[in-house]
């Protein structure tokens, strides 16, 4: 019987790795926590930030473990699950990194390997649930459990009342259903990735760019389609999604100040971010304690100019 895989990656390894330092054999990353004080060292119940392996890095024990309507622990059958699509996305994520084009089949997957990461962190929970409940609410499980009941379906109208209190539950249904939701490629938003220019801005000499626990960013507050996006793909390469006519794709060589925006913003919508280094800039960043120059401001622009496609 295969081992069952109950330490389970928020964030793939191979991914991870593309952020460490060292050589592969001893490679490392810095893990930041916000909110915690700063207190760097070795070991994660006392440090912030903590070193640590590209392997036990985002790991938590049953992250997508979920109770079955018959009442047993399905412990890693997700698990597997996401492993088989991260097996998909690791080869073109190598391709980028040896900074090699990539075919429309590839742009496709990598595209389904993004959406996987802008769904997949462990905080989705504390939105996607009430989302759940109210799902729940609005179906009529006693109405047609009593309809039934009074034709004499007696068997069915039981199994209403039996999918109502399995879908209410926070361990069963709805875990059942963030893990299949986050699973779930959207039409609309694949649409939105693929519809945009891909520009993979190379960070230059001693700059490097940050990941977090929820890597692929954009504005929500204006929506994937009228906002460009961006998604670290490793330490030295950020891809940016921008505008058709933006006239910029391929690679490029990002300045300082465009690194350090890519990673100011990534750090500002993270929890938990994953750094090759410690260096003060980072924590500041953290803890709010600078805002961009000037000439920051303009390498923003530059970055994320304006949407001038005149149909959206």
């Amino acid at each position: 019987m295969a081992k069952l895989a109950r330490r389970q990656h928020e964030l793939p390894r191979f991914y991870l790795k593309g952020f460490c330092q060292g050589q592969p054999a001893g490679s490392y990353l810095w893990v930041y926590t916000k909110g915690k004080p700063f207190d760097p060292g070795l070991h994660k119940e006392h440090n912030n930030p903590y070193r640590s392996g590209p392997n036990e890095t985002a790991r938590v024990k049953d992250l997508y473990a979920f109770t079955r309507s018959d009442g047993q622990r399905d412990f890693d059958s997700y698990e597997r699950r996401i492993a088989r699509e991260e097996d998909k996305a690791a080869p073109i994520l190598a391709k980028v990194c040896r900074r090699e084009e990539l075919a429309p089949e590839e742009r496709e997957a990598f595209a389904h390997f993004m959406q996987l990461m802008m769904k997949r962190p462990s905080e989705r929970a504390q939105s996607a649930l009430p989302i759940f409940q109210e799902a729940a609410d609005s179906i009529p499980f006693q109405r047609n459990a009593t309809r039934l009941a009074e034709l004499g379906e007696f068997a069915k109208a039981l199994e209403w009342l039996q999918a109502e209190e399995y879908l209410r539950t926070a361990e069963g249904g709805q875990k059942r259903l963030l893990n299949e939701t986050m699973l779930t490629p959207y039409d609309a938003v694949q649409s939105a990735l693929l519809g945009r220019d891909w520009t993979f801005h190379v960070a230059s000499p001693t700059t490097y760019f940050v990941t977090s626990n929820c890597p692929f960013g954009f504005d929500p507050s204006v929506g994937l389609s009228r906002f460009p996006f961006w998604f670290p793909v490793s330490s030295e390469i950020v891809l940016v999604g921008g505008p058709t006519d933006s006239g910029r794709r391929g690679y490029v060589t990002a300045s300082a100040d465009e690194v350090f925006v890519v990673n100011y913003l990534t750090i500002h919508q993270a929890e938990r971010v994953y750094s090759p280094g410690t260096e003060q800039w980072v924590l500041d960043t953290l803890e709010h304690r600078v805002g961009l120059t000037h000439e920051q401001g303009q390498a923003f622009v530059r970055l994320f100019p304006p949407n001038q496609n005149p149909s959206q």
